[in-house]
């Protein structure tokens, strides 16, 4: 018998670089980690309205998210309040955060030098 025409698909190796080519084009995001830390976001746009909405709200909205201080440091434990498992994964988040530029990862070394990024 012939073999069926592939139209996706099923291999890893052969995925990541299509999600790769889609991402790139903007069709969707890809997080690419190590193998068990691989995120694909179909509706960027979604998730980024919900996060302007939770992270960058103006004090008289109830989506206001009370920072601590005026530094813009945003603990992952405030995140993990505000986007909680199982919708989110807090992980993702970080990624997805990043891949936008919408947050550096710091360490207390950081914030005690200028918040210096790593």
């Amino acid at each position: 018998g012939q073999e069926e025409p592939k139209f996706l698909p099923t291999e890893a190796s052969e995925i990541t670089p299509l999600l790769k080519t889609l991402s790139d084009k903007g069709l969707l995001v890809f997080l690419d980690g190590d193998v068990s830390n691989r995120w694909v976001v179909i509706h960027p746009e979604a998730l980024l309205e919900k996060v302007n909405g939770v992270l960058f709200a103006p004090e008289s909205f109830k989506e206001y998210l009370p920072i601590a201080s005026n530094t813009g440091v945003i603990p992952i434990p405030l995140l993990r309040e505000h986007f909680p498992e199982p919708t989110y994964n807090i992980d993702m988040m970080v990624q997805f955060l990043k891949s936008f530029e919408l947050c550096v990862p710091i360490t207390l070394t950081n914030v005690n030098t200028n918040m210096t990024p790593e």
